[in-house]
């Protein structure tokens, strides 16, 4: 009898202890998991394969071996194709299977975000950091793509959020975790390149300047990214290979001018000018704030900030801004100015930079909050009862307000049917005839059609060039060795109605379909020809 009393005040004890540590959990944060989950996920699959995520396919059918001799041609770095490598081979290559590992990523990008702004600022900034990610049109947008972009945000931080915690609390696990996380950070996209810069710069700041910090944490520190910088040091040379390479040529993306930079932060605000107006002067704001506090600090003539945590949180302030500025500006001066001879400056490549601006953003607007409430008449038991309640209330009207502008996006980010290379796929399937040829402009375009067409379609076809001329005398040895031709562009150029009004001029019979993203013509001289498309007469 008392054994069995025993078991039961155990349980009790158990379950009083469960419900304590449930009481610990920030529900917010699943809400904002929840709402993120069906943002990204609703018609992941609607999308066509573009030619990035095609790319990011054909690199994990290869083997190992293959795909590093592969990446060593390319210009990103490998670690993103052996992950998908790994998960194709566990869940295949359906487009939602593909772009779900992004996902996850994403997912845990939205999760450290919080931690890393409840570490360095506030829980109520991290709750609105971490919302303000997660229904974020721009990073949905890309983090439902099967390519490296969640990854490399994810990567970078964990090696930030480490950053911080060596810099307080170093241990040799921690260290070598971090170290491992660079490494992988850089190969995983050269941007990390930028990612490192940053935080070998902001520890040489916290060496030089920050007394108040052991400065054998920040030499701890110092090693691990040196360690980092030791494991990238084979792909280094393959790096600058590709740079010569590439300038020998010129990069696909062009140079960016001075409007491509506003272009990338309303992009991270919700492509709403009023959003990207508050932003900018909340920020401002507190940059000034900081500044003036500086200076009379210095001068003696004010102690403010006037406690630790003060100083601490602004630091973080100045740290988080330093890094959104310095990982979108420096990559666009290169650019801008072309100092490397190609531009590396992309919107889709700066996602990483999207938390920090969010941190910043939200401890400045808390920043002013809290310079009002100071000189508010309200008492402290009624500033803290109005506090307790406006929180909830901030957050729900936060996240409604960020889902429907996401929503608002709606035709972008879920109806977009992409390139169309799946439905010309199925329009030829249903209607090719014995000895038609198919001709698909340019490579990057046969990759994402071969997606596709691998299992649909038992037909060859051809790559073509970009110049009108060549592209007749192709169509015209097609045609002559064929029933038909199928002519398959992705971009409408001035070379594509050459070949077609050659083809008239020929009296060959022309049908298209170019109501989809990715134009369709049939070319032939059979009179017994029905294609389910308009006919061009």
């Amino acid at each position: 009898m008392k054994s069995i009393n025993k078991q039961n005040q155990n349980l009790k004890v158990f379950c009083r202890l469960k419900l304590e540590n449930l009481k610990n959990i920030d529900y917010y944060i699943l809400v904002i998991i929840l709402i993120f989950t069906l943002l990204t996920l609703i018609n992941l699959d609607h999308r066509g394969i573009w030619y990035d995520e095609a790319f990011s396919i054909v690199l994990a059918r290869k083997s190992f071996e293959e795909l590093i001799e592969t990446t060593i041609q390319d210009t990103h770095p490998p670690l993103y194709y052996f992950n998908l490598k790994i998960w194709v081979s566990v869940f295949g290559e359906s487009e939602f299977s593909v772009r779900f590992l992004s996902y996850v990523f994403a997912l845990f990008v939205v999760i450290l975000t919080y931690y890393l702004a409840k570490r360095l600022f506030s829980g109520n900034i991290a709750i609105l950091s971490s919302a303000f990610i997660a229904m974020n049109p721009f990073f949905i947008q890309y983090v439902r793509e099967a390519r490296m972009y969640s990854l490399f945000s994810l990567l970078v931080m964990v090696c930030m959020f480490l950053f911080f915690d060596l810099t307080e609390n170093p241990s040799i696990k921690k260290g070598i975790v971090y170290s491992i996380s660079l490494a992988c950070m850089l190969y995983t996209h050269n941007y990390a390149l930028f990612a490192i810069a940053i935080q070998i710069i902001l520890t040489c700041y916290l060496f030089v300047f920050e007394k108040d910090i052991n400065r054998k944490y920040i030499l701890f520190v110092f090693i691990f990214q040196l360690l980092a910088l030791v494991f990238y040091f084979p792909w280094l040379f393959v790096f600058l290979n590709q740079m010569n390479s590439v300038s020998g040529i010129g990069g696909a993306i062009q140079n960016p001018n001075s409007g491509h930079v506003m272009n990338t932060l309303k992009l991270f605000c919700f492509q709403e000018e009023i959003i990207f107006r508050l932003i900018l002067i909340a920020i401002a704001f507190k940059i000034a704030m900081v500044r003036v506090n500086f200076h009379f600090k210095r001068n003696g003539k004010l102690t403010f900030p006037r406690t630790e945590f003060d100083i601490k949180t602004n630091r973080n302030f100045i740290f988080s801004i330093f890094f959104f500025l310095f990982f979108i500006g420096v990559p666009f001066f290169i650019s801008w100015k072309n100092l490397i001879g190609y531009s590396v400056y992309a919107h889709r490549y700066t996602l990483s930079a999207l938390p920090f601006l969010s941190m910043c953003t939200f401890y400045s607007i808390s920043s002013l909050y809290n310079i009002i409430s100071n000189h508010s008449s309200f008492s402290v038991d009624e500033f803290l009862m109005i506090k307790k309640n406006i929180i909830p209330g901030l957050f729900f009207v936060t996240v409604m307000i960020f889902s429907l502008i996401t929503l608002s996006h709606f035709s972008v980010l879920y109806s977009d049917d992409g390139y169309g290379y799946r439905e010309a796929v199925e329009l030829i399937q249903k209607n090719y005839y014995k000895n038609d040829t198919i001709l698909l402009e340019a490579y990057f375009t046969v990759i994402a059609f071969d997606y596709y067409s691998r299992n649909a379609l038992n037909h060859s076809f051809h790559p073509i060039g970009f110049d009108g001329n060549e592209t007749i005398n192709v169509v015209d040895y097609y045609l002559q060795n064929s029933h038909g031709l199928w002519y398959i562009m992705a971009h409408s150029r001035d070379y594509d109605r050459i070949v077609i009004s050659w083809a008239k001029e020929n009296g060959y019979l022309i049908f298209t379909d170019n109501s989809r993203p990715a134009e369709i013509y049939y070319f032939t001289m059979q009179d017994n020809v029905t294609i389910e498309t308009y006919h061009i007469s």
